[in-house]
This record gives structure tokens, C-alpha cells and sequence, in this order.
């Protein structure tokens, strides 16, 4: 049974190697990059046994959690683990503050699960990735 945990110092080779794949203009996390996002932010993980099959990394920004890189290990796409994950640490963090995060405008699955989850679109950066692309900007208001 898959449960959600922080992630150990244990877990990174399995979280590079999680990312590897999706290396890319729209997903630039290099080695040096996610190592020191992994010390500076909180990150959960959805693992079964030992596997990591999913993670995010949340962001202490002060006036609200920042999501700044998630991802789900490929064999396990669309079978709700990112949903779960997020739906969890929704629970878990939105009652302190809002939850903000920026996805790559073509990034359509990705922007239909934030929505589903009660994200709202407000805005975006143009340009902000390397291929040119925008960035859409999410945030979800602090639940009362």
C-alpha cells in the first residue's frame, strides 16, 4: 500500500532519477538544481515499499506554499497518484496559507488536474521557459 511521507536524503538518487526523463526546455531541473531545491523546500513523496512513485516539492515562501517542481514517475501516469499527493498536502498546508505554483502553458493534463483540485488561473509569465513558452500561474485561496 502506497503511503505519503517526506522524502529522505535517502530517496534523492530515485527522485534525479525520477526527473531524468522529463529533462526538457519546459522542465529544466538539473542535478546541482533539484539538489539544492530538495534541501531548501519540503518534499513529499507517494511510495509503495521502498519506490518513490510521485513527488512534490513545497515551498516555504511566507505568504504562501510554493509548489516548485512535482512529478510522477512515467509508468505511473494517469492513475491518480499525482491526485492524491496533491489532494493530501492540499489537507495538510492550505489551511495556513494559499498554495501557488506556475506550470508551462502547454502543459494541458497538468493544468486540468489543478483546476479539478480548485486551482485558479491568475495570470502568467511570458517567455519563462527556455523554449519561449509562458508560464501559467495557479494559486489556491487559503481554505477558512
Amino acid at each position: 500500500m502506497a503511503q505519503i511521507r517526506l522524502a529522505t536524503h535517502g530517496d534523492l538518487v530515485q527522485l534525479l532519477d525520477l526527473i531524468s526523463p522529463y529533462q526538457s526546455p519546459a522542465f529544466n531541473w538539473n542535478e546541482n538544481a533539484f539538489r539544492n531545491e530538495f534541501n531548501f523546500s519540503q518534499t513529499w513523496v507517494l511510495a509503495e515499499a521502498d519506490e518513490v512513485q510521485a513527488f512534490v516539492c513545497l515551498r516555504d515562501s511566507i505568504e504562501a506554499w510554493e509548489i516548485s517542481i512535482l512529478a510522477t514517475k512515467s509508468i505511473y501516469l494517469q492513475q491518480g497518484l499525482m491526485e492524491a499527493l496533491l489532494k493530501d498536502l492540499i489537507e495538510r498546508f492550505n489551511r495556513e496559507r494559499h498554495i501557488w505554483l506556475e506550470v508551462h502553458e502547454d502543459n494541458l493534463p497538468a493544468q486540468k488536474l489543478y483546476e479539478k483540485l480548485g486551482f485558479r488561473c491568475d495570470g502568467r509569465r511570458g517567455g519563462y521557459y527556455s523554449d519561449g513558452s509562458a508560464a501559467k500561474l495557479y494559486s489556491l485561496s487559503k481554505k477558512s
